[in-house]
């Protein structure tokens, strides 16, 4: 498979990762040996990066790729899990030990804080504060580039960019979400390696509806592009798609293997897509959950998320399906059914979202009894 240098850590990376979170499943369990063997057929075809981390699958992902990868050679492996301790020191390392011992392995590649906002950064990772426990790790031979990953507004991962603290950075990108284009060529400028996830916006490119199917009539031709254009970025270095059977994984690595340049008409369809897009409604949810907790037990951003796969991107039944899913997972939380309209997300809310509102209009477009 095709390789790019990943920043200045010494390590090329295959362009296509195997993000290990949407392994089989079956009756809301993982398939264990179906996973095994998926990850070991990624390995095979020439992707020998893997993301993970643990609450993936039902908390079970980091023990999977630890067996799925023994008996190859580690060396030849490169292998990213994540820690989501912001603050105290002994709780870091007590997720590290764990992962390794999930992993079964001496060694991670790639360790991520995981998922950081601006604010945290600051206030508990930025020298003194968790990012010298990394140090010591790294030290110790325990990982081996430091790394974050991030779901914040985009001005805030600027001065944790410009920091010069880490190696790698994980974030979003599609052409659904361009949000970090700027960024990831900042990123990349600086010399640090830049991985993407959701390169297929979570498998909403691949989902039918008016919108999407002007890119390509098929969910396959749809994945083609979407992959084809989160690599056309010259700051990404790869992108980590999550795989759940064989007939995915096989059609992804034959379009990285190939890789061919967008074509003009393509790159008209996509600019074509944003121009549809900026007529229709965002809802602008960051998922910063400063809304929680709801009172009813409101999933608020994962409803609102959903609503706007609909409203933006004329993804419904996609949306639907999302809130049917929630409603078979209360731990998860509850859906816009539950919401009593009290108002508390509104006043809470940083991006001045009006809530109540938008709840009303899942409960009438997504399904739901008014209450």
């Amino acid at each position: 498979m095709k390789q790019r240098t990943l920043g200045k850590t010494g390590l090329t990376v295959p362009v296509l990762g195997f993000g290990a979170m949407r392994l089989p499943e079956k009756d809301q369990k993982v398939k264990l040996k179906a996973s095994m063997a998926l990850i070991r057929r990624a390995i095979e075809l020439g992707i020998n990066y893997i993301d993970t981390a643990p609450a993936y699958c039902r908390n079970l992902s980091e023990e999977i790729v630890g067996r799925a990868i023994a008996g190859f050679d580690r060396e030849s492996l490169i292998i990213s899990s994540k820690n989501d301790e912001r603050k105290d020191a002994d709780r870091w390392w007590e997720h590290l030990k764990t992962s390794l011992k999930q992993l079964a392995t001496d060694y991670i590649d790639i360790y991520f804080f995981w998922g950081i906002k601006g604010r945290e950064f600051a206030e508990g990772i930025a020298p003194p504060g968790l990012y010298e426990e990394a140090l010591k790790a790294k030290e110790q031979g325990l990982i081996r580039h430091i790394a974050f990953s991030f779901h914040d507004e985009p001005k805030e991962i600027t001065p944790i960019i410009d920091s010069g603290l880490f190696e790698v950075m994980l974030v979003q990108y599609s052409l659904m979400d361009r949000a970090l284009e700027t960024a990831i060529q900042r990123a990349h400028s600086r010399g640090m390696g830049v991985v993407v996830m959701g390169p297929l916006g979570g498998g909403r490119i691949t989902q039918p509806s008016p919108i999407m199917e002007l890119l390509a009539p098929t969910p396959k031709g749809r994945a083609n592009v979407g992959l084809r254009f989160a690599l056309s970025h010259p700051g990404i270095s790869s992108v980590l798609s999550g795989m759940s059977d064989v007939g995915m994984l096989e059609e992804n690595v034959d379009t990285a293997n190939k890789l061919s340049p967008l074509t003009s008409g393509e790159r008209e369809r996509i600019e074509y897509l944003w121009k549809e897009r900026e007529r229709r409604t965002e809802i602008g949810c960051t998922s910063c959950r400063y809304c929680e907790p709801c009172p009813q037990k409101v999933n608020i951003p994962f409803v609102l998320s959903s609503l706007e796969a609909g409203l933006t991107w004329g993804l419904w039944d996609y949306a639907k399906e999302r809130i049917a899913f929630l409603r078979g997972r209360p731990d998860l939380g509850e859906d816009m059914s539950a919401c009593d309209l009290c108002g508390e997300c509104d006043e809470k809310c940083p991006q001045g979202i009006a809530v109540s509102e938008l709840m009303r209009q899942a409960r009438e477009k997504l399904g739901g009894e008014s209450n």
